[in-house]
């Protein structure tokens, strides 16, 4: 396993505390940024939650190490649930017919129910080597102590992969998931963090991400990471009509 070195990801910018528990001053987290990726390896022994001013320090996460691994098993992977509940919606909204922006206003589900995208036919991720060539895709892992709680995949460079829309400076979310047990617990932002790395890396400008507007959690997850919402297709979907996609893109520093 090659980890990914998450110092400067993991600052609180508005503690200015890095979750390892390591306080530091702004000018030392500005340095550690520059710095980013030299190191060749980061593990976390102490997650910092705050919250009402209150700092909590969760023992589930101790021994946390995230970084990219080539050689995953996706049936592996796969295993990790993304399944979801159902229970807002977010219509979107054009302010002055567009030219205002675009807003999502939160509105309760019709009918409260369980998704699961690996169900799709042809979605699990043991099935993508079967439809994409992985060749330039990476993979990130969450483990604790060993045992896989999390990862993402990564798009890039894959001419036939609409979603990278023939860009090379592009790289695509294509998967973030949490084990159930692990979510809230900023697990997905620590891996959102090691994507932004992965993609600097190979020179991207953009991440982007695909979502749905029954996806409120994702949503909010990802307008918190510094996403913003780039397009909005209600017709994305013809087998599932009540369904609205919605693409979320975040712009990269350009790497020195």
């Amino acid at each position: 396993m090659r980890h990914i070195d998450l110092q400067a990801c993991m600052y609180d910018r508005r503690g200015g505390t890095f979750k390892a528990g390591i306080t530091v001053s702004r000018r030392t987290c500005r340095a550690l940024a520059r710095d980013a990726g030299k190191a060749n390896s980061y593990r976390f022994f102490r997650i910092e939650h705050r919250m009402h001013g209150i700092t909590r320090v969760d023992d589930r996460l101790q021994g946390l190490a995230i970084g990219e691994e080539r050689a995953l098993d996706l049936a592996e992977y796969g295993r990790v649930s993304i399944a979801f509940e159902i229970e807002q919606v977010l219509e979107p909204t054009f302010a002055e017919d567009g030219l205002g922006g675009i807003f999502l206003r939160g509105l309760p589900a019709a009918i409260p129910r369980r998704k699961d995208y690996d169900e799709i036919p042809g979605n699990a991720p043991a099935e993508w080597p079967n439809q994409f060539n992985l060749a330039s895709w990476g993979l990130i892992a969450a483990r604790l102590e060993g045992e896989l709680g999390g990862g993402a995949m990564i798009a890039h460079d894959t001419p036939d992969t609409v979603l990278l829309e023939g860009r090379r400076d592009l790289a695509v979310v294509w998967d973030l998931r949490v084990a159930p047990e692990f979510r809230r617990l900023e697990i997905g932002g620590a891996l959102w963090r090691a994507v932004e790395i992965w993609a600097a890396r190979r020179a991207c400008r953009q991440l982007k991400v695909e979502t749905q507007n029954t996806n409120a959690g994702a949503c909010r997850f990802y307008a918190r990471q510094g996403c913003y919402l780039g397009a909005v297709n209600r017709n994305a979907y013809p087998e599932l009509p009540e369904e609205i996609q919605l693409l979320w893109y975040k712009d990269l520093p350009l790497r020195e």
